[in-house]
């Protein structure tokens, strides 16, 4: 997990190559927060595959109606960080 979580400070993008067992909130966290992440778009969508309640870190500019469903979809309580605009879409 270490490894995991080391190499996804320096890439966000090395959450989309860790194992599945070892991909936990805290590293989807790391790897949307981080601003040496490349790919953002997979590594968003991939997170909130995973963990749903990820979308909270998700940058706004791409919380996308996909992502949220997603998101939703995983974890129905992630309808809290979707955006208003796309909320009535969401609804599970």
């Amino acid at each position: 997990y270490e490894i995991c979580k080391i190499a996804v400070t320096n890439n966000g993008y090395a959450l989309c190559f860790t194992p599945r067992r070892e991909v936990s909130y805290l590293l989807c966290k790391i790897a949307l927060i981080n601003k040496n992440c490349t790919c953002i778009e997979k590594v968003c969508t991939f997170a909130v595959c995973i963990c749903g309640s990820s979308l909270e870190y998700v940058p706004e500019e791409h919380k996308t109606i996909e992502i949220c469903k997603i998101a939703v979809n995983t974890f129905s309580g992630a309808i809290k960080y979707v955006p208003e605009k796309y909320q009535s879409q969401c609804k599970t």
